[in-house]
């Protein structure tokens, strides 16, 4: 399995080379404001799966291939006015996302947003749930009630993400390194990079977990107890082993 992720991360630098030696063949298209976008840049950005690229900075964004459609939720909930959109997920019928920690739902026929009077740090959407983080807690959601249900509790750490893995498991991340979390034995499975506050993190379609920290840390973690750093000062990769 290592192998396997070493040759990725070495398929990804040469990838980098060609596209240094070759970029004048390589097509590269950007969005700006001169596409509709409410502003040049973006905090978060996720595709459905029509297609569709949604994009999170003062206003929700969303781009078909040809244009953009711009939703500001100020319109709809003044308190929102400039607030920052980030962490979507959703399903083909509605959006879910973050506007600050307010978390805000969005018909995706009708385009009309509503708020559950639900907060969190982070979101995402498994199993037809919706599922969130905040403090020290793992919720579920009930958008329809405005209630977050408590599945998973640990004081010893402050939950900032969250991503499904499936069979009722999840990465979470934390200011104290990262979790693999079982929903169905109310357990932690993994826990790795201790000293680290995570920042971001994204499962590949291998279950690769690929993360980074505000020290700059980046890493990639497999399923089965390992991980690389792969950014660390020498330049190479190293194992770096996991916590049980």
């Amino acid at each position: 399995m290592m192998d396997r992720i070493r040759l990725a991360i070495w398929t990804f630098i040469l990838l980098l080379f060609s596209v240094t030696i070759w970029g004048d063949e390589i097509y590269f298209r950007s969005l700006g404001v001169k596409d509709g976008l409410s502003q040049p840049s973006s905090i978060a950005i996720w595709q459905d799966r029509l297609g569709r690229i949604w994009l999170g900075n003062n206003a929700v964004n969303c781009y078909d291939g040809i244009s953009t459609k711009v939703i500001r939720l100020s319109e709809y909930f003044p308190s929102l006015e400039d607030a920052n959109i980030h962490n979507f997920c959703g399903n083909d019928s509605t959006l879910y996302l973050l506007a600050e920690n307010n978390i805000i739902c969005i018909d995706l026929q009708m385009r009309q947003p509503f708020m559950p009077e639900i907060t969190a740090t982070a979101i995402c959407y498994s199993d037809d749930q919706l599922y969130a983080v905040e403090g020290h807690s793992l919720y579920r959601c009930n958008v329809r009630s405005g209630e977050k249900e408590i599945l998973f509790s640990d004081e010893r750490y402050v939950f900032t993400l969250i991503t499904p893995i499936g069979d009722n498991q999840f990465w979470i991340g934390t200011t104290t390194g990262v979790l693999r979390v079982d929903l169905t034995e109310k357990r932690i499975i993994t826990t790795c990079f201790q000293e680290e506050n995570i920042t971001t993190q994204f499962l590949d379609s291998e279950s690769h977990l690929w993360l980074s920290a505000k020290s700059g840390l980046a890493a990639v973690v497999s399923l089965n107890g390992e991980a690389v750093v792969f950014n660390d000062p020498g330049g190479s990769s190293i194992l770096y082993p996991l916590l049980y």
